[in-house]
């Protein structure tokens, strides 16, 4: 029995000793990886993707950005008094502009800038010393179209109210009415053409003041003083010392000139602290109490009165005949009328 086992295992060591490295190696399938036969294998993988680093790895493709789309759009643009614009670039009526094929457009770097509406163009181009406005077509990325008149930085509140072109034309002048009435309609009503013509060549308060001084000038002032208070800021302030009754002209002179500048948002407030202090000066310490505290009251109601507010009510003061100003303890009613 023993010499049996021996003989079978004897037998298994020569057998073993006689098989191929094909004889133990599963029936499985052969399959040779070429670049004609990568496509069957999966559908995404293509011949030129394949690394060679590692055969089996697909390169990573770029991300293709979209084509940007541009569009013809119509605005306005200003420029200097000869037709150039900010680094004395030269433009021409009816005259096609365009910028290098290879410029980056941009808004405040590169490009023909415009805006899409008049009162936007008035940021960058005054209506002072002689300057022109247009209407123009530009040439502008669609992208930057949809974003005019957002915020672009809500931090520092940066409203986009301009855009840059690669082609841009001009197409015609404005009128000086078509400036003005976008610039403020109500101001210009009653201005005569050459009015408008003076304000596009100087500026719009050139002409705003003028009328100013006429409309003092009507009111008793001499032509040079009224001017003077108009410059000075205090057109307000003359106006409400014309409508106190029985006040003497040099009276007013004092109150304007004594009383604060329109701006500082109360004329009239300022017209009756300078009263009063001309009644304290007036009256000085020979005043009685009950006289002097009349005259207070009445200043203190004069100031309290909200004749300055919103409302169009401006007070005026009302001196009674019977007793000529100045007058010790002198009646001062309070009489508010509706513009």
């Amino acid at each position: 029995m023993a010499r049996k086992k021996k003989n079978e295992a004897i037998t298994a060591n020569k057998v073993a000793a006689n098989l191929t490295k094909e004889d133990v190696t599963p029936d499985y399938p052969k399959v040779t990886i070429s670049a004609s036969t990568i496509p069957t294998l999966h559908h995404s993988i293509s011949a030129n993707s394949i690394s060679t680093a590692n055969p089996y790895i697909p390169k990573e493709k770029p991300e293709e950005k979209p084509a940007e789309e541009w569009i013809w759009v119509e605005g306005y643009k200003g420029t200097h008094k000869g037709l150039t614009a900010y680094g004395n670039f030269q433009f021409e009526m009816n005259k096609v502009y365009e910028m290098p094929e290879d410029t980056s457009i941009k808004a405040c770097n590169n490009g023909y800038h415009f805006c899409l509406n008049l009162n936007d163009v008035f940021g960058y181009y005054k209506i002072e010393k002689g300057n022109r406005f247009f209407k123009v077509r530009g040439l502008v990325r669609k992208s930057d179209y949809e974003s005019y008149g957002k915020f672009e930085n809500f931090y520092f509140c940066n409203q986009i109210d301009k855009l840059a072109a690669k082609s841009i034309e001009i197409l015609w002048e404005l009128s000086p009415d078509e400036v003005l009435t976008a610039y403020d309609a109500d101001l210009i009503k009653d201005w005569s053409y050459e009015e408008k013509l003076l304000a596009l060549e100087t500026n719009p308060k050139t002409v705003e003041d003028e009328h100013k001084a006429v409309e003092l000038a009507k009111l008793g002032y001499s032509i040079p003083f009224a001017k003077w208070v108009v410059e000075d800021g205090k057109y307000e302030a003359a106006k409400i010392a014309a409508s106190i009754e029985g006040l003497s002209m040099d009276m007013r002179v004092y109150v304007i000139l004594q009383g604060k500048k329109d701006n500082s948002g109360d004329p009239f407030g300022s017209i009756a602290r300078s009263l009063k202090r001309m009644v304290n000066s007036i009256y000085g310490t020979t005043t009685s109490a009950g006289a002097m505290s009349a005259q207070l009251d009445a200043y203190r109601a004069l100031m309290n009165s909200g004749a300055q507010n919103a409302d169009g009510l401006r007070a005026k003061i009302t001196i009674n005949d019977e007793s000529p100003w100045p007058k010790e303890n002198p009646s001062i009613g309070i009489k508010k009328e509706s513009n």
